[in-house]
């Protein structure tokens, strides 16, 4: 993602902002990682073969993968708008 933001005057609000950050790159690195892209090239996915073998282990860690990144994403993008309202950056800008 092409997000360049120079921070935050607030140093509490720029720490959330980072672990943000570092939430989205994560969480593209994971995706890229245990996706392709589909056949009509429209959209990424977990190889059918892994979720179709016998042994599933490829798959579910997969899953499971993107599921914590995509977890830690929401709540590091939840702690970043959580904290930016208290300390009032969507009053004062």
């Amino acid at each position: 993602m092409g997000l360049e933001v120079a921070g935050f005057d607030d140093q509490t609000i720029n720490d959330r902002y980072g672990e943000l950050r570092q939430a989205i790159d994560n969480c593209q690195d994971k995706i890229l990682y245990y996706t392709f892209t589909d056949q009509s090239g429209m959209r990424l996915e977990v190889p059918t073969e892994w979720r179709d073998s016998e042994d599933r282990t490829q798959y579910n860690t997969a899953i499971t993968t993107i599921a914590d990144v995509r977890n830690a994403f929401v709540e590091a993008y939840d702690s970043f708008l959580q904290t930016s309202r208290r300390r009032g950056i969507d009053r004062y800008g």
